[in-house]
């Protein structure tokens, strides 16, 4: 009787360590999906924001580009005009 009594507390202390060790499990396991998709989320957001940056860097670019082109014209423009009214008052 003592025996299994003894016995009994036994097997209900290895059932409270096993129980605790898998939820201790449960904890590591959340922890690192938790650790993995926080890593994840900043990688996608660092690459959005890298890939967003390019572009409005592209984007400056064309449009000083854009703008330099425009002025040239202009200026081009506007000398072949003063040329054809000074050859027309001659």
């Amino acid at each position: 009787m003592i025996e299994i009594r003894s016995t009994n507390k036994l097997s209900r202390l290895i059932c409270l360590n096993v129980t605790s060790v898998h939820r201790t499990g449960n904890q590591l396991v959340v922890a690192v999906v938790v650790a993995v998709v926080v890593v994840l989320v900043v990688v996608v957001v660092v690459a959005v924001v890298v890939t967003v940056v390019k572009v409005l860097v592209v984007a400056v670019i064309v449009v000083v580009v854009v703008v330099v082109i425009v002025v040239v014209v202009v200026e081009v423009v506007v000398k072949i005009i003063i040329i054809i009214v000074y050859i027309l008052l001659q």
